[in-house]
Protein backbone atom coordinates (compact mmCIF):
# COMPACT_ATOMS: atom_id res chain seq x y z
CA UNK A 1 0.00 0.00 0.00
CA UNK A 2 1.39 3.45 -1.14
CA UNK A 3 1.70 6.28 1.40
CA UNK A 4 -1.28 8.38 -0.70
CA UNK A 5 -3.30 5.21 0.61
CA UNK A 6 -2.05 4.92 3.63
CA UNK A 7 -3.04 8.85 4.13
CA UNK A 8 -6.50 8.60 3.15
CA UNK A 9 -7.37 5.86 5.81
CA UNK A 10 -9.05 7.10 8.74
CA UNK A 11 -7.46 6.95 11.86
CA UNK A 12 -8.15 7.32 15.48
CA UNK A 13 -5.65 8.31 17.83
CA UNK A 14 -7.54 7.85 21.00
CA UNK A 15 -7.63 4.09 19.75
CA UNK A 16 -5.61 2.75 23.45
CA UNK A 17 -7.05 5.79 25.61
CA UNK A 18 -8.85 4.82 29.03
CA UNK A 19 -11.82 7.09 28.96
CA UNK A 20 -13.65 8.16 32.21
CA UNK A 21 -17.21 10.35 33.38
CA UNK A 22 -19.33 10.33 36.17
CA UNK A 23 -22.02 8.10 36.58
CA UNK A 24 -23.25 7.50 39.95
CA UNK A 25 -23.70 9.88 43.11
CA UNK A 26 -22.25 8.19 46.26
CA UNK A 27 -26.05 7.33 47.52
CA UNK A 28 -26.62 5.35 44.13
CA UNK A 29 -23.29 3.70 44.76
CA UNK A 30 -24.78 2.45 48.32
CA UNK A 31 -28.06 1.68 46.64
CA UNK A 32 -26.63 -0.68 44.21
CA UNK A 33 -24.46 -2.39 46.83
CA UNK A 34 -27.22 -2.83 49.49
CA UNK A 35 -29.33 -4.44 46.68
CA UNK A 36 -26.70 -7.24 46.42
CA UNK A 37 -27.72 -10.90 47.64
CA UNK A 38 -25.80 -11.39 50.43
CA UNK A 39 -26.24 -15.76 49.23
CA UNK A 40 -25.64 -14.74 45.69
CA UNK A 41 -21.95 -14.03 45.86
CA UNK A 42 -19.48 -16.79 44.22
CA UNK A 43 -15.36 -17.09 44.22
CA UNK A 44 -14.20 -15.67 40.35
CA UNK A 45 -13.03 -18.69 38.18
CA UNK A 46 -10.93 -18.87 35.19
CA UNK A 47 -11.30 -21.08 32.00
CA UNK A 48 -7.72 -21.86 30.19
CA UNK A 49 -8.68 -22.01 26.77
CA UNK A 50 -7.12 -21.86 23.32
CA UNK A 51 -8.31 -21.33 20.09
CA UNK A 52 -8.14 -24.88 18.97
CA UNK A 53 -10.59 -25.01 21.50
CA UNK A 54 -13.07 -22.56 20.43
CA UNK A 55 -13.07 -23.92 17.44
CA UNK A 56 -13.39 -27.18 17.79
CA UNK A 57 -16.45 -26.03 20.47
CA UNK A 58 -14.55 -27.12 23.20
CA UNK A 59 -15.83 -25.17 26.74
CA UNK A 60 -12.99 -25.51 29.08
CA UNK A 61 -13.94 -26.28 32.43
CA UNK A 62 -14.23 -23.01 34.96
CA UNK A 63 -11.29 -23.49 37.60
CA UNK A 64 -10.62 -21.11 40.97
CA UNK A 65 -7.09 -19.53 40.61
CA UNK A 66 -6.51 -17.35 43.80
CA UNK A 67 -3.15 -16.75 42.46
CA UNK A 68 -4.60 -15.21 39.86
CA UNK A 69 -7.62 -14.04 40.42
CA UNK A 70 -8.94 -13.57 44.11
CA UNK A 71 -12.25 -11.75 44.23
CA UNK A 72 -16.35 -12.86 44.51
CA UNK A 73 -18.79 -11.26 42.27
CA UNK A 74 -22.76 -11.78 41.36
CA UNK A 75 -25.12 -10.94 38.80
CA UNK A 76 -25.66 -7.03 38.13
CA UNK A 77 -28.85 -6.30 40.77
CA UNK A 78 -31.81 -6.07 38.20
CA UNK A 79 -30.20 -8.25 35.23
CA UNK A 80 -29.76 -6.94 31.49
CA UNK A 81 -33.16 -5.23 31.16
CA UNK A 82 -33.01 -3.59 34.40
CA UNK A 83 -32.48 0.40 34.91
CA UNK A 84 -29.00 0.15 36.06
CA UNK A 85 -28.20 -1.55 33.19
CA UNK A 86 -29.61 0.54 30.49
CA UNK A 87 -28.00 3.28 32.10
CA UNK A 88 -24.89 1.85 31.97
CA UNK A 89 -25.62 0.83 28.24
CA UNK A 90 -26.50 4.10 27.01
CA UNK A 91 -23.53 5.93 28.84
CA UNK A 92 -20.76 2.96 27.28
CA UNK A 93 -22.22 3.64 23.86
CA UNK A 94 -21.91 6.90 23.83
CA UNK A 95 -18.57 7.27 25.15
CA UNK A 96 -18.09 4.37 22.24
CA UNK A 97 -19.32 7.24 19.75
CA UNK A 98 -17.27 9.93 21.49
CA UNK A 99 -13.48 8.26 21.81
CA UNK A 100 -13.34 5.01 19.93
CA UNK A 101 -15.74 4.82 17.21
CA UNK A 102 -15.54 0.67 17.55
CA UNK A 103 -18.18 -1.12 15.47
CA UNK A 104 -20.61 -2.76 17.95
CA UNK A 105 -23.49 -4.61 18.81
CA UNK A 106 -24.65 -5.11 22.38
CA UNK A 107 -23.32 -5.99 25.75
CA UNK A 108 -22.08 -9.31 27.55
CA UNK A 109 -24.48 -10.73 29.66
CA UNK A 110 -24.69 -10.50 32.13
CA UNK A 111 -22.73 -7.78 33.81
CA UNK A 112 -21.16 -8.23 37.17
CA UNK A 113 -20.43 -6.69 40.71
CA UNK A 114 -17.18 -7.84 42.18
CA UNK A 115 -16.04 -7.64 45.60
CA UNK A 116 -12.11 -7.52 46.39
CA UNK A 117 -11.81 -8.17 50.22
CA UNK A 118 -8.57 -6.81 52.05
CA UNK A 119 -9.01 -10.08 54.56
CA UNK A 120 -8.15 -12.05 51.59
CA UNK A 121 -5.87 -9.94 49.65
CA UNK A 122 -8.13 -10.61 46.57
CA UNK A 123 -6.61 -9.21 43.53
CA UNK A 124 -6.06 -9.68 39.50
CA UNK A 125 -2.40 -10.50 37.58
CA UNK A 126 -2.09 -8.61 34.32
CA UNK A 127 -4.20 -9.69 31.66
CA UNK A 128 -6.61 -8.45 28.69
CA UNK A 129 -10.00 -9.11 28.06
CA UNK A 130 -10.04 -9.95 24.41
CA UNK A 131 -9.17 -13.66 23.23
CA UNK A 132 -10.50 -17.13 22.09
CA UNK A 133 -12.87 -17.60 24.39
CA UNK A 134 -13.49 -14.27 24.27
CA UNK A 135 -13.21 -12.96 20.65
CA UNK A 136 -16.11 -10.39 20.68
CA UNK A 137 -15.28 -8.66 23.79
CA UNK A 138 -14.55 -4.68 22.15
CA UNK A 139 -14.68 -2.51 25.06
CA UNK A 140 -14.46 -3.45 28.94
CA UNK A 141 -16.22 -0.94 31.43
CA UNK A 142 -15.99 -0.68 34.99
CA UNK A 143 -18.08 1.41 37.56
CA UNK A 144 -16.21 2.25 41.30
CA UNK A 145 -19.07 1.77 44.17
CA UNK A 146 -16.50 2.46 46.99
CA UNK A 147 -15.69 4.90 49.04
CA UNK A 148 -11.90 4.64 48.17
CA UNK A 149 -11.48 6.12 51.72
CA UNK A 150 -12.98 2.59 52.66
CA UNK A 151 -10.22 0.00 51.16
CA UNK A 152 -6.08 -0.12 50.74
CA UNK A 153 -4.79 -1.61 47.60
CA UNK A 154 -7.08 -2.76 44.61
CA UNK A 155 -6.49 -0.21 42.44
CA UNK A 156 -6.81 -0.40 38.64
CA UNK A 157 -3.64 -0.47 36.68
CA UNK A 158 -2.49 0.06 33.22
CA UNK A 159 0.85 -1.21 32.02
CA UNK A 160 2.10 -1.27 36.27
CA UNK A 161 0.71 2.01 36.12
CA UNK A 162 -2.28 2.60 39.03
CA UNK A 163 -4.36 5.15 36.99
CA UNK A 164 -6.11 7.22 39.75
CA UNK A 165 -9.17 8.20 37.78
CA UNK A 166 -10.47 4.55 38.53
CA UNK A 167 -10.37 5.24 42.20
CA UNK A 168 -13.22 8.00 42.18
CA UNK A 169 -16.15 6.69 43.67
CA UNK A 170 -19.25 6.69 41.05
CA UNK A 171 -16.64 7.24 38.16
CA UNK A 172 -17.29 5.13 34.78
CA UNK A 173 -14.09 3.75 33.28
CA UNK A 174 -14.26 2.51 29.67
CA UNK A 175 -10.82 1.05 27.56
CA UNK A 176 -10.32 -1.22 24.67
CA UNK A 177 -10.12 -5.10 25.36
CA UNK A 178 -7.15 -5.59 24.38
CA UNK A 179 -5.10 -3.32 26.88
CA UNK A 180 -3.35 -5.13 29.27
CA UNK A 181 -4.31 -4.30 32.94
CA UNK A 182 -4.49 -5.37 36.61
CA UNK A 183 -5.95 -5.16 40.17
CA UNK A 184 -3.65 -4.70 42.67
CA UNK A 185 -3.39 -6.42 45.94
CA UNK A 186 -6.09 -5.65 48.51
CA UNK A 187 -4.51 -4.44 51.75
CA UNK A 188 -7.71 -3.93 53.81
CA UNK A 189 -11.38 -3.18 53.42
CA UNK A 190 -13.70 -3.59 50.48
CA UNK A 191 -13.97 -3.29 47.29
CA UNK A 192 -17.21 -2.96 44.93
CA UNK A 193 -17.34 -2.90 41.60
CA UNK A 194 -19.50 -3.09 38.41
CA UNK A 195 -17.91 -4.82 35.67
CA UNK A 196 -18.56 -5.48 32.11
CA UNK A 197 -18.44 -5.61 28.19
CA UNK A 198 -19.23 -4.43 24.87
CA UNK A 199 -19.08 -6.94 22.09
CA UNK A 200 -18.97 -6.30 18.00
CA UNK A 201 -17.35 -7.75 15.09
CA UNK A 202 -13.87 -9.46 15.73
CA UNK A 203 -10.90 -7.01 15.47
CA UNK A 204 -9.42 -7.36 12.22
Amino acid sequence: MGSTQLTQLASNVRVIDVATAPFLSADECAQVVDSCAPDAWYAGTRRAGTSADALAGRDPERFVDPSGKSRIEQPLPGGPSGQLAQRIAERVLAINEEVYGFRVVGFEEPSRILCYRGEHADHVHDHIDLGPLHPLRKLAFSVLLSDPADFEGGDLAFSEKVFPLARVQGTLTVFPSFLPHRVTRMASGSRYVIVGWVVGPTFV
